[in-house]
């Protein structure tokens, strides 16, 4: 009878000093800023920087009915819903790092052939594969123009005990300021092909992009 009262008591302790942990560790968790690209005043209930791991919701508004609204944290796209009295509410999970919101506002009345092509983010991916696959740099010419984040996604979680675990890169390239730049994508393995893609990319001042490539250079192997 005592030692299932003891077994009792050690299972409880373990439970509270979990959630106790759980609820400091949220606590004492870093904060991070967010820049609001000079409109933070345009979001209601707006912080200038909120703890990793935090939800937050953020209403915009009110909105034009005839202009398009799109919002990007990093490049990524954010989940949005139209709310009461023409505001939309925006709500992510705060990165561990800085980051950027960015709101894109476009005019759906009218037709500006120039724009065409023009996206918000230019998102591109590559496979590989451990023990040899392919490796990827990006050269950004003007990086005060153009910013690429580069992230790398395992198909499969147990992919640290999977020999040649396969993964993809992916690449989200975000336009700072208008302007036009070139950017290299360098590919290099020892036991696969090697090459530079080579784009054009035009940022134009909605700071939506628009990559184009100019050529693919063969690189022999060493």
């Amino acid at each position: 009878m005592k030692l299932k009262q003891i077994l009792r008591c050690s299972l409880t302790a373990l439970i509270l000093g979990g959630i106790i942990m759980s609820i400091f560790s949220g606590c004492f968790a870093p904060k991070y800023k967010i820049d609001y690209e000079g409109k933070m005043n345009q979001f209601k209930g707006a912080k200038e920087e909120y703890r990793a791991g935090t939800v937050v919701k953020l209403t915009y508004g009110p909105v034009a009915t005839d202009t398009d609204y799109h919002f990007t944290l990093d490049g990524e796209n954010v989940k949005t819903e139209i709310g009461k009295n023409e505001c939309f509410t925006l709500t992510f999970t705060m990165p561990e790092h800085d980051a950027t919101l960015r709101v894109y506002s476009e005019n759906t009345m009218e037709y500006d052939k120039e724009k065409e092509g023009f996206e918000y983010t230019v998102n591109k991916s590559y496979h590989s594969f451990d023990g040899g696959g392919p490796e990827f740099t990006v050269k950004i010419e003007n990086p005060e123009l153009l910013k690429c984040y580069q992230e790398k996604n395992y198909g499969k979680k147990n992919h640290e005990v999977i020999d040649g675990a396969a993964f993809n890169v992916e690449m989200r390239f975000v336009g700072l300021k208008p302007g036009t730049t070139k950017v290299t994508i360098s590919t290099r393995s020892p036991i696969a092909d090697n090459f530079d893609e080579i784009y054009n990319v035009t940022i134009n001042d909605d700071l939506k992009i628009k990559m184009e490539l100019q050529e693919t250079i063969e690189i022999q192997n060493q």
